[in-house]
């Protein structure tokens, strides 16, 4: 398991206290983080399974409203207005994940059909309704996820959860930026 908390400490403090336990072993990432990449998974399936299909566009709304839970439970927290629990952290960073992997799965997915009209909406009543539902969705799928394993205390969960969170580190923290960067170097050139 050492190789998983190597891997992922540049990206996240990693703290016990702040982290999920299975079969006896810390997480390689703490609660927050942990539930930030299951939402940005949630968020790329909801889009593919979902979304895709219409066009559609990206509500500016939703994506501030779905990072302002996480952004009072940290800022609470940094100054010591209270302590906040695993589960906030899982409730919070979910919600966050998914806003930027639904944003990410649309950038890409235009990136790639040459769609340089991006449409930006700060408010949409349709989009934010089934943005809604699959947030709610997210969340339960979120809660299954780590509660299965920590519930199963099988180490084998612990090595699958743990591996695919150490891929999803390095492909968002590195690999997705370079790429978002590229192809937006690509359509102001052209």
């Amino acid at each position: 398991m050492d190789i998983f908390y190597l891997l992922n400490s540049p990206f996240c403090h990693q703290m016990s206290s702040r982290s999920f336990f299975i079969a006896g072993f810390k997480m390689p990432l703490c609660a927050r983080c942990t539930a930030i990449h299951i939402g940005l998974l949630l968020g790329y399936l909801f889009h593919l399974l979902f979304m895709r299909k219409e066009n559609q566009c990206i509500c500016l709304l939703s994506l501030i409203l779905f990072n302002v839970p996480l952004a009072i439970d940290g800022i609470t927290q940094l100054y010591g207005l209270r302590e906040s629990t695993n589960e906030i952290r899982l409730l919070t960073g979910t919600l966050s994940g998914l806003s930027f992997g639904l944003v990410i799965a649309y950038v890409i997915e235009a990136f790639n059909n040459e769609h340089k009209d991006l449409k930006l909406e700060l408010f949409n009543t349709t989009l934010m309704k089934r943005q809604a539902h699959v947030a709610i969705s997210s969340e339960i799928l979120a809660y299954l996820i780590i509660y299965v394993g920590v519930l199963s205390n099988s180490l084998l969960y612990l090595i699958y959860i743990s591996l695919y969170l150490t891929i999803s580190s390095f492909l968002h923290n590195i690999i997705v930026p370079i790429y978002i960067m590229v192809a937006m170097i690509k359509c102001i050139k052209t």
